[in-house]
């Protein structure tokens, strides 16, 4: 005997977003501050991974600044837009106001 398994349309549309969710790539723009009280803005698909390199020693530009706080992160599911913020956050006004109001 096999069973037929039906769902209602509701269920059938929360499987089908959690299955896109699963599959979903994640983009991160991450803000480390570092020793010296400045900052170091950065984007990477693994902020756990990318934080334990930084905290190694492994990234050239944050060796000379640890121990480092990650202090601010923000996922994207588009890496265009990921990287597009990033930037933002990196140019002069913009990342002078994000530093002064968001910390």
């Amino acid at each position: 005997m096999s069973a037929n398994v039906t769902f209602p349309s509701a269920s059938k549309y929360y499987l089908a977003q959690f299955f896109s969710y699963l599959s979903t790539m994640w983009y991160y723009v991450y803000i480390l501050e570092l020793n010296n009280k400045k900052h170091y803005i950065g984007c990477t698909t693994d902020v756990k991974e990318r934080f334990r390199r930084h905290s190694k020693g492994n990234v050239p530009s944050t060796k000379a600044y640890r121990p480092l706080k990650l202090i601010w992160c923000c996922a994207f599911s588009d890496r265009y837009k990921a990287y597009q913020f990033e930037r933002h956050l990196k140019s002069g006004s913009a990342r002078d106001f994000t530093l002064r109001h968001l910390f």
